[in-house]
């Protein structure tokens, strides 16, 4: 029988924790070790953690944060088992999730990631709506994962992706720490360049949740920003860029600018406008056809008052 590791990658969020927890000591797949990663939390973590008596789980306390991708890179350099997980300390999974992952790994064997839909969940455990609206499984090779990124910002959901770590190893695929928070989008297009495949399961296993402490909500333009610019920047990725470049890379990029536009301008201030223009810098040699909405930026134009279908306009229309 294959081995799996599933990590929970945690900083002071017990509060979340233990139900993401049991979640997991709740699988029907029960062939599993799990390692708690615990990025030198302040709280009570350490207790809860302890309070468990199961030889599944260990622990591993870092003497200090090393930040949370760092985290994330150390689960998948010192796994040693051929499949792993890497989840999330705020979010929970369905009792059958690993065995539906496993099953799919079986089915196909010339799969390397399995993830699964999802459902979008409130501080309260409500849940607001399904992740992915389809009737049956994805599949994803070569260059779907990446013209489904730029043309629809369609993702794997990390915190569901389950890996065959085998394959990792072979090929020398690591999270790249240089890409920022949206580390794993590369990591997945690293995968299907190394010829990965992939499954996306219908049935929605994992419980993503929403709330105001969220390091990807907090953070969602400077990530992207961070994401766009080292995209342009790594060459391993120039062909697939100029292979989309004069209309899905465009119009993805341009959606992404307009929609960072509405987040960073809701205070209405002409400094933060002015500090949005500079941070596009990059964006504006890539996507030229948008130098019209940021030289717009810098004479003070509100762009609170100005609806997000004119700026799609302007975009598509170029």
């Amino acid at each position: 029988m294959c081995s799996l590791t599933c990590y929970i990658v945690t900083y002071n969020r017990s509060k979340y924790l233990k139900k993401q927890i049991d979640s997991v000591l709740n699988q029907t797949y029960i062939n599993f070790r799990l390692i708690i990663l615990d990025n030198a939390s302040t709280d009570d973590t350490e207790k809860l953690v302890k309070s468990y008596n199961d030889k599944r789980i260990e622990y591993i306390k870092h003497e200090k944060n090393i930040g949370g991708l760092s985290n994330i890179g150390y689960a998948f350099s010192h796994c040693k088992a051929d499949y792993l997980i890497v989840l999330h300390d705020d979010d929970c999974i369905e009792n059958n999730m690993f065995e539906e992952q496993m099953q799919a790994f079986i089915k196909n064997p010339d799969c390397v990631m399995v993830s699964t839909n999802a459902y979008h969940i409130d501080e309260e455990d409500n849940i607001i709506r399904k992740v992915w609206n389809w009737d049956d499984d994805q599949f994803y090779r070569g260059v779907d994962y990446f013209d489904n990124y730029m043309e629809h910002g369609k993702v794997l959901l990390f915190p569901s992706i389950m890996y065959n770590n085998r394959f990792l190893k072979k090929n020398n695929i690591m999270i790249d720490e240089n890409v920022g928070p949206c580390a794993d989008v590369v990591f997945c297009m690293d995968i299907f360049r190394a010829g990965g495949e992939a499954i996306e399961i219908r049935k929605p296993l994992l419980y993503y949740r929403i709330h105001s402490e969220q390091d990807s909500w907090i953070n969602w333009t400077d990530m992207h920003l961070d994401l766009y610019r080292y995209l342009r920047n790594a060459g391993r990725f120039a062909k697939d860029i100029d292979r989309i470049r004069m209309k899905k890379y465009r119009i993805w990029m341009g959606f992404q600018l307009s929609r960072c536009l509405e987040l960073i301008t809701k205070k209405n201030t002409l400094k933060n406008v002015k500090k949005l223009n500079y941070s596009f810098g990059d964006l504006i040699e890539i996507n030229t056809t948008l130098i019209g909405v940021t030289n717009a930026a810098l004479t003070g134009i509100n762009f609170c008052r100005i609806p997000l279908q004119l700026l799609y306009y302007r975009i598509y229309k170029g």
